[in-house]
């Protein structure tokens, strides 16, 4: 979700890279409606999307009260020039996956790479223990 018609077309060529479907809502109201009835392995969120910050989105709101069985299922990635890619503590702090600042687009297939990776690692005792364990 970002309404630069270039970044638009970096972030689809980087995610199309990996193998991703993507869907680019014009709106936060159609965000809304894709994210409130489908699952999404993976959300891009930029800062100022249809003139709001982070913070005030209806998005990352309805993300963050998500159950966590459901939420951590979904690789939140917020762009930002406010932040410094891959600021772990950050994105820690904004309940996000991985922090990008637009000006790192170009690279952003290997940023993701890293990030999913280190991701599924950081996950994946976690949820072998919830599949022995029946819960997941």
């Amino acid at each position: 979700m970002d309404g630069d018609a270039k970044h638009v077309k970096e972030i689809t060529s980087a995610l199309e890279e990996l193998s991703y479907k993507t869907i680019v809502p014009a709106s936060i109201k159609e965000a809304m409606g894709k994210v409130l009835f489908h699952h999404f392995d993976l959300i891009m969120l930029s800062d100022g999307f249809d003139g709001l910050s982070l913070a005030e989105g209806p998005v990352i709101n309805y993300l963050n009260r998500l159950s966590m069985s459901v939420r951590r299922r979904i690789f939140l990635v917020l762009l930002s020039r406010k932040f410094k890619t891959m600021d772990l503590m950050k994105a820690f702090g904004m309940s996000a996956n991985m922090l990008v600042n637009p000006d790192d687009i170009s690279n952003l297939s290997l940023i993701l790479k890293k990030g999913i990776s280190d991701n599924e690692k950081f996950y994946k005792v976690f949820l072998d223990t919830l599949i022995e364990t029946g819960k997941d």
